[in-house]
């Protein structure tokens, strides 16, 4: 396993079912039916576009469970299974051809899927399974351990091989599991990836040191969360003074900016008799580079303000919240007709400011207005759902103008247009204060949209995170 690849605590952006590399060996913890099909997709879907030859373990998740799985997810299992890159197997069929059954028995049936999917052209094998089909031939858990570390020692390290060990919580033992989180360098639980401090190497879980060398790590990790968390503080201390300096920047640079302008106004007005066309073109863009710059300064002020902000938290219906600036829109903006679809139950709730859902669903909404399409009526919809393990999932979409595909990540830089200032006024960080907003509760915004037919964007806050 490349551990020094790895980064401290998670960022599915950076490590993901999707980009597992050759050599790792993962265990898969989850804890309910869909948290099984999500992994089972993922996994065996990333494969499938690497050129892996995928081979399923199958016990108490059949054939039929995953192949379904695969299907909802637009995978053709028949063609899959015909061309031979999916292929389910029991272990019963494959090692128990004889007794006793030991742990090297099953290890050599992966050891000849890695030579013969090497033979037949693919990029690695990826095996994954539900390992209770191991504890009913084997009582003694002792011999689970032995094979996950003959699979680390002897199938990752030598052959192009990605394993996923699934494991259900509610099936095993706390004691049990604890010994699974040491002999595997990854951990996906639920539906997100974590490397694991926890884990012994091969070389320590079979030294006879094996207790030492366990306190030797866990006083190293101990003493380098205590590093950490003293950085932590002291970066969270520098961004602190940062964004205490850019809001005295802009509160401070509004005054200067003003006077230019009074007197540039004041110059035209005095001298309008004494300046030809050209003089009084030059004075017109010496105003409008005023007006920018003002606006400008107070947009970095209210980022500023965004970044700033300590109000209090309280369990907010999402509902209600969204229905407000709904309502705010209906009643203010009457000379732009609009259509609100509205799509959220009762009971779902965030906990945050109400001054930031506020603030982060009016600029959505003030983005689909200034960006509508004035050829049609404007319909903006906004749905939410639970996803389980997961948090809250709102997506507005509007009608608009939309943007093209590879502009997706700029329409969040500050000041960033994609289309003229002229025809759509504003100081063009609307949409980069709600990425802030989402940030502050360790959340996403993400956004997908089509050139004349409209943009949506996906909002994902997850649970049990408390603001910062």
């Amino acid at each position: 396993m490349r551990r020094d690849n790895l980064v401290q605590g998670y960022s599915h952006d950076l490590y993901s079912l999707q980009n597992l590399g050759v050599g790792e060996h993962i265990c898969s913890l989850y804890e309910s039916e869909e948290d099984f099909r999500l992994s089972i997709v993922e996994f065996i879907h990333a494969g499938l576009k690497s050129n892996n030859k995928i081979v399923y373990v199958c016990d108490h998740s059949t054939q039929q469970r995953v192949r379904l799985y695969l299907e909802s997810a637009n995978l053709e299992t028949v063609s899959l299974l015909k061309r031979g890159q999916l292929n389910f197997i029991t272990m019963d069929e494959a090692a128990y051809q004889k007794q006793p059954y030991t742990p090297e028995q099953m290890v050599s049936v992966f050891e000849k899927e890695c030579i013969q999917a090497e033979k037949q052209g693919y990029a690695a094998l990826r095996v994954t399974g539900d390992v209770r089909w191991f504890l009913r031939k084997f009582p003694d858990i002792d011999n689970l351990f032995e094979f996950e570390y003959q699979v680390n020692t002897k199938i990752a390290n030598r052959y192009k091989y990605i394993g996923m060990c699934q494991y259900d919580t509610k099936f095993f033992s706390p004691e049990f599991l604890n010994k699974v989180i040491e002999i595997h360098p990854v951990c996906h639980i639920c539906t997100g990836i974590y490397p694991n401090q926890f884990y012994l190497p091969p070389e320590i879980y079979k030294s006879p040191e094996k207790e030492r060398e366990i306190f030797n790590q866990r006083i190293y990790q101990i003493k380098e969360r205590k590093e950490r968390e003293s950085t932590v503080a002291a970066l969270f201390k520098k961004t602190e003074e940062l964004r205490e300096f850019s809001y005295m920047l802009a509160h401070d640079l509004k005054e200067p900016i003003k006077n230019a302008a009074i007197m540039n106004d004041l110059l035209q007005t005095s001298y309008i008799g004494h300046f030809n066309e050209e003089v009084k073109a030059v004075f017109a863009r010496i105003g409008q580079a005023l007006d920018e710059a003002f606006t400008r300064v107070e947009a970095l002020k209210d980022l500023s303000l965004v970044a700033n902000q300590r109000k209090g938290l309280s369990v907010l219906k999402l509902r209600e919240v969204i229905q407000n600036v709904i309502t705010y829109y209906e009643q203010n903006i009457t000379d732009i007709p609009c259509k609100f679809d509205l799509s959220i139950e009762d009971d779902i709730c965030i906990r945050a400011d109400k001054a930031h859902l506020n603030q982060l669903f009016s600029n959505l909404v003030d983005n689909a207005f200034k960006y509508r399409n004035k050829d049609q009526l404007l319909t903006v919809s906004i749905c939410a759902k639970k996803v389980v393990g997961q948090g809250t999932e709102i997506i507005v979409a509007d009608n608009g103008v939309g943007f093209d595909a590879a502009d997706k990540q700029q329409i969040f830089q500050p000041f960033k247009r994609l289309s003229p200032a002229i025809s759509h006024p504003g100081a063009g960080i609307g949409l980069t204060i709600c990425q802030r907003i989402m940030a502050k509760y360790f959340g996403e915004i993400s956004a997908q949209g089509q050139r004349g037919v409209g943009a949506t964007f996906t909002l994902r806050f997850p649970e049990d995170k408390v603001p910062f």
